[in-house]
């Protein structure tokens, strides 16, 4: 894998820190526990649009450039949308996708 986001993805999913599918997502925001959702960028446009009627706009919420494929491959298990429950994991994910330091 030669991509920084989706490796920490992995790294954090094999830490415990990733919800994974929308069901997982809502929960998270729910329950405070959501600190960045991340969806694929062949997610439905209203899966994203229900995300963040569930998150207020508080929490914040990122289209990444890779595939639902990719971003199942980085992580072992199929999905479409995640959310990071760590705040440093959430930090470091956000810098790369914000500041384009996705690829090594």
């Amino acid at each position: 894998m030669n991509d920084k986001l989706l490796s920490l993805l992995g790294m954090c999913r094999r830490a415990g820190r990733l919800e994974i599918g929308f069901a997982k997502t809502a929960d998270a925001i729910e329950n405070g526990k959501a600190c960045l959702v991340i969806v694929a960028a062949d997610t439905a446009a209203r899966t994203e649009k229900e995300v963040r009627f569930k998150g207020k706009d508080q929490i914040p919420l990122r289209r990444i450039p890779h595939s639902a494929q990719d971003l199942s491959h980085a992580i072992g298990v199929q999905a479409g949308t995640v959310t990071l429950t760590d705040d440093g994991f959430a930090k470091q994910a956000l810098f790369l996708i914000d500041n384009g330091g996705m690829n090594i």
